[in-house]
């Protein structure tokens, strides 16, 4: 999916960043970024734009999310700080909140999600979570007319 900028009074199209190769990349991503298969990437920076997490690859994000994470059947992601965006687990796929991880964002999750952190009551789709011992389910602190769930933090 295209992302978009403004340069010189134009919007312009901002290249997908493709990882192809195993390793760690560091700082900020504010737009689309793919691991392929085969493909296990660390991230050290703030990622707020899409992450497609394909089949067979695996991403470890250490630094705070606040886009849409996409794991892919076949793809597993491990979480180790604060995601507030939206993650979505495919049928065969599976995300991880390490301990100490926070997840309040939306779920749909078709796939696995193992929970060592803490992560939102709200979690759609036909998947499992496994709601590991120490880990926490939080409320949200308001709830919007719509019913959706407001956290503040």
């Amino acid at each position: 999916m295209p992302t978009y900028e403004y340069v010189n009074g134009k919007m312009v199209e901002v290249p997908d960043t493709e990882i192809r190769e195993s390793g760690t990349l560091a700082g900020d991503v504010s737009n689309t970024l793919i691991v392929r298969p085969g493909v296990t990437l660390t991230t050290t920076g703030a990622i707020s734009g899409t992450v497609n997490v394909e089949r067979g690859a695996t991403l470890k994000a250490t630094g705070p999310i606040s886009g849409t994470v996409h794991v892919a059947s076949g793809a597993e992601a491990d979480f180790h700080g604060r995601m507030s965006g939206t993650l979505h687990v495919t049928t065969g796929g599976t995300a991880h909140l390490t301990p100490g991880s926070v997840a309040l964002g939306s779920m749909h999750i078709d796939g696995l999600l193992i929970n060592e952190g803490t992560r939102g009551v709200s979690v759609k789709g036909r998947g499992s979570v496994q709601d590991r011992p120490g880990s926490t389910v939080r409320q949200p602190d308001e709830v919007a007319d719509d019913g959706a769930g407001i956290n503040r933090d």
